[in-house]
């Protein structure tokens, strides 16, 4: 599976060079930073002056695709479709900073770019690195402020089950960078970690226990929890320190 031509026979099916719009064309995900397999997509990110209009974008897509799954209806600017038997995800951006950080732009490639925008960090230094946990860390101290007291709200749920994942999600991101790996593909998550020497112990078996605990039991989950981001945090202040948080409360 070429992932990187499949890429670059999309941008020419949609036309995007002739398109006076598009700024630039970056390919993210595993067709870059490695660990394809048969569920791997081809992740696009095309910057533009101004959006093109959802219309003009799927009268292009229903030419070639195999099969549409979504165009921009949940998901903002964002085409989901599948070519060749391939999912193909663009992300539609018209502001470069806010949707790409340092650690994205590194792992990237620039298909399209005349104008020389896109500027890729040749490192990514430590502060960079520092920065990705102050989400983190704003999750760990909010965290009993915005769980512990909607537990039992039934209609706090969905809010609950959301913020968890999340937590769940970033801890999973600290471990890959306390151990220098800056990109990870969620589908091997647990096959990578397993490979990692600094986490804290049994985290896979703690992280899955989380993920699994019914959720109607919302006290032991939370508690769960709590104690596996106290472990993460502890490691991360052992290699890089304690420092403010950007996020106030």
């Amino acid at each position: 599976m070429n992932l990187k031509q499949i890429a670059k026979e999309i941008v020419d099916k949609m036309e995007f060079k002739k398109d006076k719009r598009v700024l630039a064309i970056l390919l993210q995900g595993s067709a870059v930073y490695g660990g394809i397999d048969k569920y791997s997509d081809v992740d696009l990110g095309v910057l533009v002056k101004k959006q093109i209009p959802k219309k003009e974008r799927i009268k292009k897509i229903f030419k070639f695709a195999d099969k549409v799954k979504n165009t921009g209806l949940k998901f903002g600017n964002r085409d989901i479709f599948f070519y060749k038997g391939v999912e193909i995800n663009i992300l539609y951006i018209d502001n470069i900073k806010r949707k790409f950080n340092n650690f994205t732009l590194y792992y990237s490639n620039v298909l399209f770019d005349p104008k020389k925008i896109i500027k890729k960090p040749q490192k990514l230094n430590k502060e960079k690195i520092r920065d990705i946990f102050h989400v983190f860390n704003f999750l760990y101290d909010n965290f009993d402020e915005r769980l512990e007291k909607f537990a039992t709200r039934k209609e706090w749920f969905e809010f609950n089950y959301y913020f968890i994942s999340t937590f769940c999600y970033k801890m999973l991101e600290a471990i890959y960078i306390l151990n220098n790996v800056y990109f990870f593909n969620l589908n091997h998550a647990f096959r990578d970690i397993k490979k990692m020497k600094i986490k804290p112990q049994n985290f896979e078996k703690k992280l899955e226990e989380i993920l699994n605990y019914p959720c109607k039991k919302w006290k032991k989950k939370i508690e769960l929890t709590r104690r596996l981001g106290k472990e993460v945090k502890k490691l991360i202040e052992n290699k890089y320190g304690k420092f403010e948080i950007y996020y106030k409360k």
